[in-house]
């Protein structure tokens, strides 16, 4: 147990520093900082580095370590960048009486590889979830109760519909109760009621989509109508058991459909979204406000991580653009207006 300032050790200010996320943060993100914050906590302890001597000298060896046993570019720029906010978290909180990574440069987050699907991909996807219920088209299939087939078909199809509609996040659909999806003057929508900014917000439903939520409404009227009604917590997308869905099982049943399609197990949920965001945001009828909007983002920059454009549809804009076109167009006209 090694002291800082007033007499506070590593525990008490990482316990301190995780509450406060806990309080002000969405679960998954508090649990990231808990995380990051415990790990430089077990090195200063094993260094025998008190928090009150803790400087951006030992952080530099941190990250060495960190690199040392195999993290990742991306592991190491979130070591730095927690490292920070928590220094600066004990001294507005007075457990330091300074912050000692104040000046401290958090070298730019390292560019990764993110796969975008295509829309191929998407159509192969949505295919194979109906195809891998139908026995048809796989005769595996028959080892699979016809009340589970139906079932598994239209929930899956209607959570990867409204993934790739409206571009929410996985958690977001799985948190979705049946009173979430609404009619509106023009049309069904979704309120995202718990979202990862805390911002809720209220979605544009296609008929499309509506459509296989619907049909799979059907479905869950069926499974439930044995279950007492409080006993029913709501939720829109349910397991088997009538419970919320765990996103283990689903990914794993998800995993199957893909490898029975053909579909690359790059395309994960998240890349789904990414799909989703890119096309909205690239398409002449959306745009990026239009898009920020739909994923909840609070900072545009935040959406143009999303987006890309492939060197097909660079190609296509550029020949609708016409910029070299339109200067020719422009000075042809004003030659005839001098001919004239």
């Amino acid at each position: 147990m090694h002291k800082g300032f007033s007499g506070v050790t590593w525990e008490e200010a990482v316990r301190g520093f995780i509450l406060h996320k806990k309080a002000v943060r969405a679960k998954g993100t508090a649990r990231w900082y808990a995380a990051y914050t415990t790990s430089l906590m077990v090195w200063a302890n094993a260094e025998q580095i008190t928090l009150s001597a803790f400087t951006k000298r030992h952080l530099d060896a941190y990250l060495v370590h960190r690199t040392e046993i195999g993290r990742t570019p991306t592991t190491i720029h979130h070591d730095a960048l927690v490292a920070t906010v928590f220094t600066e978290w004990c001294k507005s909180n007075e457990l330091l009486d300074r912050d000692p990574l104040a000046e401290y440069k958090v070298r730019n987050h390292p560019e990764t590889y993110k796969y975008m699907p295509t829309t191929e991909n998407v159509q192969k996807l949505l295919q194979g979830i109906l195809d891998f219920f139908d026995l048809a088209k796989n005769p595996k299939a028959r080892f699979i109760p016809p009340k589970q087939r139906s079932f598994h078909r239209d929930r899956n199809y209607a959570i990867e519909a409204v993934k790739i509609d409206t571009a929410c996040r996985i958690g977001e659909i799985f948190g979705f109760k049946v009173s979430d999806f609404q009619n509106a003057d023009k049309g069904k929508q979704l309120v995202v009621r718990k979202a990862k900014g805390r911002k809720p917000r209220i979605l544009p439903v296609s008929p499309e989509c509506a459509k296989a939520i619907e049909q799979w409404l059907k479905v869950r009227t069926r499974i439930m109508s044995n279950v007492p009604e409080d006993e029913d917590q709501g939720w829109l997308f349910l397991s088997e058991t009538g419970v919320q869905i765990l996103m283990s099982s689903y990914k794993r049943s998800m995993d199957r459909v893909k490898a029975f399609a053909g579909v690359p197990q790059e395309v994960t949920n998240h890349a789904t979204r990414r799909y989703s965001l890119n096309s909205m945001a690239t398409s002449a009828e959306g745009g990026l406000l239009f898009a920020q909007e739909m994923a909840g983002h609070t900072d545009p920059k935040t959406t143009l991580i999303y987006t890309n454009l492939s060197s097909d549809e660079l190609r296509q804009k550029h020949e609708q653009v016409g910029v070299m076109r339109g200067v020719l167009v422009s000075n042809r006209t004003e030659k005839r207006k001098r001919l004239v």
